[in-house]
């Protein structure tokens, strides 16, 4: 391989590692809990629902898309349920 394309693909390197917050690629490739990135899920911000207190089932609800989802862990749900609400009329 010629030098000037290892020095090309270097400097490609180094401009897509100084740009990679701006580019966005910082949100989809994140892969840690509660990241919101693309292939995480995880973009929901999950509340208790005071209202359904006792029982087997504790009713969380998103607050940032509105959606709710159940769990009998006690903890919010692992990630965001958003594509399973239900279209309505």
């Amino acid at each position: 391989m010629p030098m000037q394309a290892v020095f090309l693909i270097a400097v490609l390197i180094a401009l897509l590692a100084m740009n990679w917050t701006y580019l966005g690629l910082d949100k989809i490739f994140r892969r840690k809990p509660g990241g919101g990135g693309i292939f995480s899920a995880t973009a929901c911000r999950w509340r208790k629902d005071p209202r359904r207190t006792g029982g087997e089932l504790d009713r969380w609800i998103c607050a940032k898309c509105g959606v709710d989802a159940y769990t009998a862990t006690g903890r919010a749900p692992d990630g965001c349920k958003r594509h399973l609400r239900s279209g309505g009329l």
